[in-house]
């Protein structure tokens, strides 16, 4: 085995391995807890074997250790019981005393130790005492003793019980704890057959998981109808991702959600893929066709008198009469209806046909809340007839079993297998970070519309602007420049390029939106003889008709003289009906001048549109003060 399915088993039977040592180790406790103290005392013999006095050789020694061993078997004698009886006047028999009494010799020494063991301290000493001084007495009134015994070290009373030991207790219950946990364990694990892990869906069911639900708090209705940033939200936006890249590759606009048993959350898995598929924009109805025991009644407000069984027994070609809206904008539910006595022949019929036809044409999705696939056939009916279907699974509550026979009869009936839905898994959620607590409002965006006209203009900034536009509207600086008092013959513009950018000017002002309305920019306003500028002129530098108007955002005003503008704009009648101010120096408005009607004043205009228009009748001034012979626009630039 793995380490991953040692892992695997403490994650999913953690609460046994806990439980298992903390009952053992609590028994244990209070078992300890009532047991009755017991004290030891010990006393110390020292045996030596019989000597000429004044010589001590090493066979002496020993065979003083074998004497050792042979008299801790001669303390036990009838005779140094019953004596022992007698001097402590004792009420016990000969055998219970004995069991009392331990004798042992300590290895490779002449020492032979008499313990024994009483709940009473005192008297567990005094016992002690009393055995060796009676065997020491004992043994010194035999003529032919081989060696002697002297009391080496008295026997005390003991302070601390020597058991129960409720530290090595307790240790042991815990260790035993979780040796019958684990093995628990195991067994409840060879024993279950339920679906775990996408690992054993993938195993079971050869399928894909389309999503993990894992097991929140209950609501009512959807899981996310009050809070969109709540997990279980984020687990069904991942479900409609999946959703959404397997349709691109087929044809997925009919979807079957079944189970193998009931109480699965098959229901609550179509209400809420049918509600992020609709909160994504697209237009979903939700079917509910489970004609037997409706689950979609009390998650929808809405009536339930026609529904789905009210089309197919009135041979309804139009399912949209029996459609209820929701309270999101492009969900629509097709309640179930009453109860017919004969459901499996109203879904085998013709009728569902047209029925199933008729809603693909009215979504882009049609989710089917359909009946589990084991107990009855209405799953494997719907699901023939749609372009899908998505199986639904309970981890620890599905049978593998059970998952594997619903995936084979869906098979045999060549039905196209989306994938499966794991509900009330065990989610390993990676922070917080995405659900916070705080309640935020929900906004809903609209798709951003470009107008075609707001396109041109972006592609005329390009073709006219060598740099782009500044983030914001400001008004551009330039050098104010008197006007000469009289000016040289200028050479004649090229009329065919000046036309040209006219008329792609004048194509993107024609092409602006009409609503709302903006005042005119570039032309005079004819009605008052007066325009207005946006900072500088546009550099249109011709008049209108000889009459005096300027076709740029000067001042509109005419005046009499050399028909030169005379630096703020104002465009001259001449003979040659030109005007050169607005292309070079001396053309330029003196800055943020406006001459408007209040009529005009009222009308909204848009600063970066009217920065933008600037910026190209200033590209064509530019280019005209470029000509051969125009010494005043070369200087300007």
């Amino acid at each position: 085995m793995e380490l991953k399915v040692y892992l695997a088993f403490i994650s999913r039977r953690w609460w046994l391995l806990l439980l298992g040592p903390l009952l053992v180790g609590l028994a244990a406790y209070f078992v300890t807890q009532q047991m009755t103290p017991v004290y030891k005392a010990t006393s110390t013999l020292l045996v030596n074997r019989t000597a000429i006095p004044g010589t001590i050789a090493y066979d002496d020694i020993l065979t003083s250790e074998r004497l050792t061993n042979t008299f801790s078997k001669l303390v036990e004698r009838p005779a140094v019981l019953d004596e022992i009886i007698r001097r402590l006047e004792l009420t016990v028999t000969r055998s219970d005393l004995d069991k009392k009494i331990e004798v042992a010799a300590v290895k490779e020494t002449q020492l032979l130790e008499i313990s024994v063991a009483d709940p009473v301290p005192a008297f567990a000493a005094t016992l002690a005492n009393t055995t060796a001084q009676a065997f020491a007495d004992d043994n010194a009134s035999q003529l032919s003793s081989p060696g002697t015994v002297t009391i080496a070290k008295p026997a005390e009373a003991p302070e601390q019980p020597t058991s129960p030991k409720l530290a090595f207790n307790l240790a042991f219950a815990i260790a035993l704890g979780l040796i019958m946990a684990t093995g628990l364990g195991l067994l409840l694990d060879y024993l279950d057959d339920t679906v775990k892990s996408t690992e054993d869906v993938e195993t079971i069911a050869g399928l894909p998981t389309l999503g993990q639900i894992g097991r929140f708090k209950p609501e009512s209705g959807p899981a996310f109808a009050t809070d969109i940033h709540s997990r279980s939200a984020e687990a069904y936006r991942q479900l409609r991702t999946n959703v959404h890249f397997t349709a691109l590759g087929s044809q997925l606009k009919t979807i079957v959600i079944t189970s193998a048993n009931p109480e699965e959350g098959k229901s609550t898995t179509a209400a809420n893929l049918a509600t992020v598929l609709a909160q994504a924009g697209d237009r979903v109805i939700l079917v509910d066709t489970d004609l037997r025991r409706s689950s979609l009644r009390g998650t929808f407000d809405g009536p339930n008198s026609f529904g789905l069984t009210g089309l197919l027994l009135n041979d309804v070609h139009d399912p949209s009469i029996a459609l209820v809206n929701t309270r999101w904008k492009n969900l629509r539910l097709l309640p179930a209806g009453m109860l017919p006595p004969n459901p499996s022949e109203l879904l085998t019929s013709t009728r569902m046909v047209r029925v199933i036809e008729a809603l693909r044409e009215l979504a882009d999705y049609v989710i089917f809340d359909t009946p589990p696939v084991l107990a009855v056939t209405d799953a494997i009916i719907l699901a023939a007839r749609t372009d899908g279907t998505i199986v639904v699974a309970q981890a620890d509550r599905t049978r593998t079993e059970a998952l594997k026979l619903a995936i084979q009869s869906l098979r045999q009936a060549n039905i196209h297998l989306v994938g499966v839905v794991l509900n009330k898994a065990k989610v390993r959620h990676g922070g917080d970070y995405y659900y916070r607590d705080d309640k935020s409002q929900a906004i809903e965006i609209e798709p951003a519309q470009v107008q075609p006209a707001q396109q041109r203009i972006e592609a005329a900034e390009t073709l006219f602007s060598a740099t782009p536009p500044a983030a914001a509207p400001r008004a551009i600086e330039q050098p104010k420049v008197q006007a000469p008092a009289a000016q040289k013959a200028q050479v004649a513009p090229d009329p065919a390029r000046e036309k040209m950018l006219r008329a792609r000017l004048a194509a993107l002002r024609a092409h602006q939106p009409a609503s709302p309305p903006e005042p005119v920019i570039g032309k005079a306003a004819q009605q008052d003889g007066h325009a207005y500028s946006n900072g500088h002129s546009n550099g249109n530098g011709h008049s209108s008709n000889d009459s005096g108007y300027s076709n740029g955002n000067g001042n509109g005003h005419s005046s009499n003289g050399n028909g030169h503008s005379n630096g703020n704009g104002l465009a001259a009648k001449s003979e040659t009906d030109h005007v050169n101010g607005n292309g070079h120096s001396n053309g330029h408005s003196n800055g943020s001048v406006r001459s408007m009607t209040p009529e005009q004043e009222a009308l909204p205009l848009s600063a970066a549109m009217n920065e933008l228009l600037s910026r190209m009748d200033d590209t064509v001034g530019m280019i005209r003060s470029l000509k051969p012979g125009n010494s005043k626009g070369s200087d300007a630039l």
